[in-house]
């Protein structure tokens, strides 16, 4: 607990390059961890580091971002907990792509 307090007393473009090697998945987790960070990630700027983190996921296995979706909400709807959020059971979320 705490060990993540002093992250954004770092120069901004040391955290970017940071960030610039999670993977989507750690993105939306390390976003939940305070409203700080959920807030710098969110932001406009961070873009690029949810399309680093698609990337670095492996490209070729995760779909284009559909233009109607931003970066943070598609890599939640990918990697994001698969839980319903009106009654929050857990259970399998499968998604189906059609060419």
């Amino acid at each position: 607990r705490g060990s993540l307090k002093n992250m954004l007393t770092l120069p901004l473009e040391v955290l970017f390059e940071i960030l610039l090697e999670m993977r989507p998945a750690d993105l939306l987790s390390l976003a939940c961890t305070s409203k700080d960070l959920r807030q710098v990630l969110m932001s406009r700027k961070s873009m690029s580091v949810w399309m680093a983190a698609r990337r670095n996921f492996s490209a070729a296995s995760v779909p284009d971002l559909p233009e109607w979706l931003s970066e943070p909400a598609w890599a939640h709807l990918l990697f994001g907990p698969k839980t319903c959020t009106a009654s929050s059971i857990s259970h399998p979320l499968r998604i189906f792509y059609h060419e």
